[in-house]
């Protein structure tokens, strides 16, 4: 009697137990799972969040650091991430290769933000130079794609350099101790690395490259939810407005985060030419196309001669039949139809 007694405890706890595993993975489920990039510049994101704007509009989220676009793909293949923030190379790439998702909004338009920076005693001035030299940048990154362009404009390929799989936060390091002769890499560690020396040769204008930063979400995910996708988009619509508002302010929030002060953060800006694109501009055929016709837009011309330019280097087969789904307008359209007045957010710091 009393062991069965001892028993029936025993399975009641075990019960209880699961039953409080469940429902703490059922409630960080429910959480938005937002993937960044902790070696990047992130200003209205960081103000969203510090600032508690996004808390503010009634979203529930957990931030998840990666230290690149190319890293937050697996976790997004796996739905260990709902949304995530990358540039524009690594999403074509995670869609190429079957992972289903789709770019919902454009956050960034950076004419100068990558850079390819040299050591200053390489003896390199051009891109022309690069024969023989160890180039640095994480693979399926931004980076990795304006390197390969960077090539075939030099009338150079992979063969006649080495190509070296460094992650973003790392290549400040291994220009110091000079494993590498050249970075390409993005802000802030394109800063470091020129405050160490580095000398700047090409960035994506020079290279005729177009270099965004977007948001990408998980098809099932933005079908389930969309009244989620609208509260981030909200969040999102006012930090750009604080930004407006109380620009050195603002910045502030991420000033503290990678410990540069207001003013050394508004230099970064203003080399990389930075741009927020308004939600406007972003439904306009300048960036992702009217709603309906995407395949007008600049983004998927874009995207197209991406693939293109992959395949031209054996590094995918076709263009996908169905690239025109990696761009969905609706999440954006849906928001400006519910709040007209934030058609043309886009923020003007710093002035």
């Amino acid at each position: 009697m009393e062991n069965t007694r001892k028993l029936r405890a025993l399975v009641s706890a075990v019960m209880f137990v699961t039953l409080l595993v469940g429902f703490s993975k059922a409630t960080y489920a429910e959480k938005m799972r937002i993937a960044w990039q902790s070696a990047d510049v992130n200003i209205v994101l960081m103000a969203a969040h510090k600032g508690e704007i996004f808390k503010k509009v009634g979203l529930d989220y957990n931030l998840i650091s990666f230290p690149s676009g190319g890293k937050i793909l697996p976790a997004m293949a796996a739905g260990e991430v709902d949304i995530g923030w990358m540039g524009e190379f690594a999403a074509l790439t995670g869609f190429s290769n079957g992972i289903p998702l789709e770019v919902f909004m454009v956050a960034h338009d950076w004419p100068s933000y990558l850079r390819v920076i040299v050591q200053p005693d390489s003896g390199i001035k051009k891109i022309t130079d690069l024969k023989g030299k160890k180039i640095g940048m994480a693979f399926g990154s931004s980076g990795h794609n304006h390197a390969l362009a960077m090539l075939e404009q030099a009338n150079l390929t992979a063969a006649d350099v080495s190509l070296i799989n460094i992650q973003p936060a790392q290549l400040p390091a291994a220009m110091l101790a000079k494993q590498i002769d050249v970075a390409v890499i993005w802000e802030t560690n394109a800063g470091l690395i020129e405050q160490n020396g580095g000398i700047p040769i090409a960035s994506s204008k020079s290279l005729n490259q177009w270099l965004l930063g977007i948001w990408i979400v998980r098809k099932e995910y933005a079908r389930k939810n969309p009244e989620k996708i609208q509260k981030f988009i909200r969040g999102w619509s006012l930090a750009m407005r604080k930004l407006n508002d109380e620009c050195q302010k603002t910045l502030g929030f991420e000033s503290a985060r990678i410990k540069q002060s207001p003013e050394q953060l508004t230099g970064l800006l203003r080399r990389a030419g930075t741009k927020w694109p308004s939600f406007g501009e972003l439904l306009s055929n300048d960036y992702m196309g009217k709603p309906g016709q995407v395949e007008k837009g600049r983004l998927f011309a874009h995207y197209k001669g991406l693939a293109n330019f992959l395949i031209s280097l054996d590094r995918l087969k076709a263009v996908p039949a169905n690239l025109v789904e990696v761009i969905n307008t609706k999440p954006i359209a849906t928001y400006v139809a519910a709040h007209p007045e934030d058609a043309n957010n886009g923020p003007v710091c710093p002035k």
